[in-house]
């Protein structure tokens, strides 16, 4: 099954978020599918920008721990899981101001007018992506 996915959305797992917790991703709130997907050798993973500018958000609020600063361990757990970086333009900010006003949270948009862009699904357990449009995965 091969799947090109975008991670992004609350997965809740020990580090709070699925972001760069991949291996260590594995709680009773996983679901089988996502599972099943991120351990398939041949799903293509993928990381919008917009995640990393909300990962670093959060951890400047204190809200996400990293073991090094985010410049250091954002990288290096994307090259370790070989993720693929998905730059943010600024069409992709005028596709997320028109989606549906179902969600307001603006990483959420542009992680979902990401996906959407790019042909991608998110994985995510927040059933809002999907209500913006975008095809999610959990």
């Amino acid at each position: 099954m091969r799947t090109n996915c975008v991670l992004g959305g609350r997965y809740e797992c020990p580090a709070r978020y699925l972001h760069f917790s991949l291996a260590d991703a594995r709680t009773a709130n996983d679901s089988a599918l996502a599972r099943e997907v991120l351990d398939d050798p041949t799903t293509i993973l993928n990381m919008s920008h917009a995640s990393v500018l909300e990962m670093v958000v959060k951890h400047r609020a204190g809200k996400l721990p990293f073991p090094q600063p985010p410049e250091k361990w954002i990288p290096s757990r994307r090259a370790y899981f070989q993720i693929k970086d998905l730059p943010l333009d600024e069409l992709l900010i005028y596709r997320s101001g028109k989606l549906p006003d179902v969600h307001r949270d603006p990483f959420d948009r542009l992680i979902a007018a990401h996906a959407m862009q790019a042909g991608c699904t998110v994985i995510s357990p927040d059933p809002q992506l999907g209500l913006l449009g975008a095809s999610r995965l959990w």
